[in-house]
């Protein structure tokens, strides 16, 4: 579930932050260095960060293959620790 997804992204963004001070530049680069498992980007969801150090916001945007459809976009903003967007 695309929620789930994107608090795994948190936690992996804050256990790379704590080894490199900084932010990732990309979902890549957490999955590069072992933070984040590569299977959770290849799924239902495309998700990308957005800013940079500090990363703002992790947006998710839906594929062909989930169930819900192409195009549902929710986002997780993390400076207020909300979601919002499609079915929020």
């Amino acid at each position: 579930h695309c929620v789930l997804d994107i608090r795994e992204i948190l936690n992996a963004i804050g256990r790379y932050q704590v080894a490199n001070v900084f932010d990732p530049y990309s979902l890549n680069e957490l999955t590069q260095h072992g933070y984040l498992d590569q299977t959770l980007l290849h799924n239902e969801w495309n998700y990308t960060t957005i800013g940079g150090n500090p990363i703002t916001q992790i947006q998710a945007v839906s594929t062909s293959q989930c169930s819900f459809g192409a195009g549902k976009t929710i986002i997780f903003d993390l400076s207020h620790g909300e979601f919002f967007g499609w079915g929020m």
